[in-house]
Parts: C-alpha cells; sequence; structure tokens
C-alpha cells in the first residue's frame, strides 16, 4: 500500500516498483505519475438505496461521487520511460 501524504504534485513522477500492475485510489481528478508505469482511469459503480438513502461519507477519502462511484488508477508497465525531472 502507498499513502502520498507529502505534497508531491501529481505532474511529478514518484518512484514506485514498476514490474507488476497495480492500483492507487484516486484522490484527485488526475492520477499521480509514476516511473516506468502508463495509467488509466477505472472506477466501480454501486447501487444505493434509491428512496430515503442516508449514506453519508467524511473526513479524507478517495475520490468518489453522491452515485457512490469510487475512482482507482490502473498502473502497467510502460515501455517507455518518462523524461528525467
Amino acid at each position: 500500500m502507498y499513502n502520498r501524504s507529502d505534497a508531491t504534485s501529481v505532474d511529478s513522477y514518484i518512484d514506485l516498483p514498476a514490474r507488476e500492475p497495480f492500483y492507487l485510489y484516486k484522490y484527485t481528478s488526475t492520477c499521480q505519475r509514476v516511473r516506468g508505469m502508463a495509467v488509466r482511469d477505472e472506477y466501480v459503480k454501486m447501487d444505493d438505496e434509491d428512496y430515503r438513502n442516508n449514506s453519508s461519507d467524511n473526513g479524507c477519502h478517495p475520490k468518489k461521487t453522491d452515485s457512490t462511484e469510487v475512482y482507482y488508477c490502473y498502473y502497467y508497465p510502460s515501455h517507455i520511460d518518462p523524461p528525467p525531472e
């Protein structure tokens, strides 16, 4: 598990193990860049109660919408390394 708790910009590349595909929760509208990995957006949509729904969330959590769509970033090895920063 990886938690980016510092102020690293999503536009900057970070170094993580890049041999196997993995997912990260999408915290904002943009996926974090990971050196040596390509990325695509994915989401899971869950059906909520349609009438008198009392669902709520508080605090820090992954990006989601009112229809309970939870967003992920799927990373997979890239054959092209990003340009050096």
